[in-house]
């Protein structure tokens, strides 16, 4: 059986009615194969933006917001655009903890009398971590901006196996101003 995985990412804008203008633009850091894609998601009215890796696990890379004093401030600790640090450091900084967040030890569990494996990810501590999603390249199946807000929805490759089971998990990221 194989999942796909589906998920969006929504930044939204409350503006005491004054109209708000989004934009998604392609950006990318790194060389060649060591590139990270990300789709950026912005109010161009404020500058506030996130950044999603959509070519890693669909990762929330960058956030940037503004303060009640007006500055601009970034609010995730991410990896300073370094391709390198991204790919090679498993610090699971803005990951999509999908479908399971913790670790299962073995990387085995029981399910209704039935033995499931994952992929052991931990191997220094025998488990499988953090679910699934932090190493595949998502496609990009949607994209929208306007007035009102900005989406991106990712989706996991399609397997070779006839059988799917769609599973939704949505992320949604809000700034309200004063």
């Amino acid at each position: 059986m194989h999942d796909i995985w589906k998920f969006g990412v929504l930044l939204l804008c409350a503006c005491g009615g004054d109209a708000s203008i989004f934009q998604v633009v392609d950006d990318s850091f790194g060389i060649g194969d060591n590139a990270v894609h990300l789709k950026v998601l912005e109010n161009t009215k404020t500058q506030e933006y996130a950044s999603v890796v959509w070519d890693f696990g669909g990762r929330v890379e960058e956030l940037f917001l503004r303060t009640q004093n007006g500055n601009l401030r970034k609010v995730l600790d991410d990896r300073g655009r370094n391709a390198t640090a991204l790919r090679e450091t498993l610090r699971w900084k803005g990951e999509q903890l999908v479908p399971y967040a913790n670790r299962i030890a073995n990387a085995t569990y029981a399910f209704n009398g039935t033995r499931y494996y994952l992929p052991m990810n931990e191997p220094a501590r025998n488990n499988s971590i953090h679910g699934l999603l932090w190493n595949r390249t998502l496609d990009v199946v949607n994209v929208q901006a306007n007035d009102e807000f900005a989406s991106v929805v990712l989706r996991t490759g399609r397997s070779q196996q006839s059988e799917t089971r769609t599973t939704a998990v949505a992320m949604a990221m809000a700034m309200a101003m004063a």
